[in-house]
């Protein structure tokens, strides 16, 4: 590959990370009634092999909305921002978008494939769908993600597979809890369905 990590990359290693932390347990049902607003199958947008003059993928001014829709772009630009951190192997962007355990080891794990100068292959993604709730009184909501990925390994510098991180899948569900933070959602809590 020349430089360029697909959002299957981080995906596949999303539901490695999510799946065994303790403040991310498996998820149930969401705790917010399911909104009536329906999202139609999207594939991922990919992002910039190498930064811009203008840095990462700005979030899009739908996903800055505390709706319902807006959630459901904001998650959308998550996966874009994963896709984009992994292909520059720079944490910033993705730690600005949430501070919880998963994406707090989704950015240790980018630091730590670009100090040992690894890089990641294969995986692509498919958003199936995204299905956002009713935003709750509190301001938080989830979103409802269901993804389908190919198999991705990381690549020592020689070109020798050093890990899979993951066989290809079908169907992987997360749910996303998000907060309003001033006047953008911000990620609480990612959770796999298992």
């Amino acid at each position: 590959m020349s430089g360029r990590v697909p959002v299957g990359v981080a995906v596949v290693l999303l539901a490695l990370l999510v799946g065994c932390t303790s403040e991310d347990p498996p998820a149930g049902l969401p705790p917010s009634a399911p909104s009536t607003t329906e999202t139609p199958t999207v594939t991922t947008t990919p992002a910039p092999t190498t930064p811009t003059a203008t840095g990462a993928p700005t979030v899009p001014a739908e996903a800055q909305e505390q709706t319902p829709d807006g959630a459901a772009a904001f998650v959308r630009h998550y996966y874009v921002i994963l896709e984009y951190s992994w292909s520059v192997m720079d944490s910033a962007p993705l730690r600005a978008l949430g501070d919880c355990l998963s994406c707090n080891n989704l950015s240790e794990t980018i630091d730590s494939v670009a100090a040992d100068g690894d890089r990641l292959e294969g995986g692509d993604v498919t958003i199936r769908s995204v299905q956002p709730n009713a935003v709750a009184s509190d301001g938080s909501t989830t979103v409802d993600t269901l993804v389908s990925s190919a198999e991705q390994r990381i690549v020592a510098p020689d070109g020798t597979t050093r890990q899979v991180l993951g066989e290809a899948q079908e169907s992987l569900q997360f749910f996303f809890d998000l907060g309003w933070a001033g006047s953008t959602w911000t990620v609480t809590s990612i959770r796999i369905v298992e």
